[in-house]
């Protein structure tokens, strides 16, 4: 069943997922996205179900995959990320489930809630690129030594006397 509000799942589903996997496409509302204000958009969110049977006939261990497509903004600007993660829940109809059963049927919202929250980066400063600005420049260790060495290369091919010193070095040298 599609529904913002809800993402339930029968009992018949989960024993039919035995052997199958059962796609549920889902929606999360601006509300449930505004608890992490760096989660721009979410797009193309899916829950893919595969169940494993328990030693009770009521009982499933279910595996839940989410993917989807986000855009996330950091202190650089916005990326997309993709999200790919996998949890496994304990489901019965009995109290100990991970999840509440209502007339054999399992809303497996807030489970995937929590799933989604917690495969999020937590940090808003996640992005590798850096931009540079007007008053400073980044740069990798490696696009360093290798600006330095241009510069160094270029500030001996300027010097009027850069000929003179090797001449002496090489005096020097020769003297030894």
């Amino acid at each position: 069943m599609k529904n913002k509000d809800k993402l339930i799942v029968s009992q018949a589903d989960l024993v039919n997922s035995l052997d199958t996997e059962l796609v549920f496409p889902f929606e999360l509302s601006k509300e449930d996205l505004s608890i992490y204000p760096h989660i721009i958009q979410a797009d193309n969110l899916v829950m893919y179900i595969n169940s494993y049977p328990s030693n009770d006939e009521n009982s499933f261990s279910v595996k839940v995959e989410l993917e989807g497509d986000l855009i996330i903004k950091d202190d650089q600007g916005e990326y997309d990320f993709k999200l790919e993660t996998e949890d496994y829940l304990d489901i019965s109809s009995t109290s100990d489930s991970d999840l509440p059963c209502e007339k054999g049927k399992y809303d497996f919202l807030p489970a995937v809630k929590a799933i989604f929250y917690n495969s999020i980066p937590q940090e808003e400063y996640v992005h590798k690129e850096y931009k540079d600005s007007e008053d400073y420049s980044f740069y990798t260790e490696e696009e360093y030594l290798e600006k330095k060495a241009q510069e160094e290369e270029k500030e001996n091919t300027y010097r009027p006397f850069a000929d003179l010193a090797n001449l002496i070095d090489d005096d020097n040298e020769k003297d030894r």
